[in-house]
């Protein structure tokens, strides 16, 4: 969809609520010194966590990780997102804070 995807208009308002809330948390409480980051328990966490999303997507979950092709299904990457990002957010705090700081960092490295 060109333009985008007006994600307060499309999910639900329980879920923007809890991003909202969410993004508050992170923003007050991201003072201080760096956190340690366990590659090891983010790999395992990611990995259980993909997991459990193919038996649901199937090998249609690899567009994950090729946002900018032509040919990915826009709809089906929107919900493949909100899923993963519910499961990590599902996580203990600090395993999907983990998680989530790992995946920033590897974004970074391309």
């Amino acid at each position: 969809m060109k333009g985008g995807i007006n994600l307060v208009e499309t999910l639900p308002a329980s879920l923007n609520q809890k991003d909202a809330d969410a993004t508050e948390y992170l923003l007050l409480n991201s003072l201080g010194d760096e956190q340690p980051l366990d590659r090891k328990q983010a790999q395992h966490d990611l990995k259980t966590i993909v997991d459990h999303l193919y038996l649901k997507w199937g090998n249609k979950l690899q567009q994950l990780n090729m946002p900018a092709d032509a040919a990915v299904d826009r709809s089906s990457m929107c919900a493949m997102s909100v899923d993963l990002y519910s499961a990590i957010l599902a996580l203990p705090d600090k395993q999907a804070a983990n998680l989530l700081r790992r995946m920033i960092a590897l974004s970074g490295e391309g």
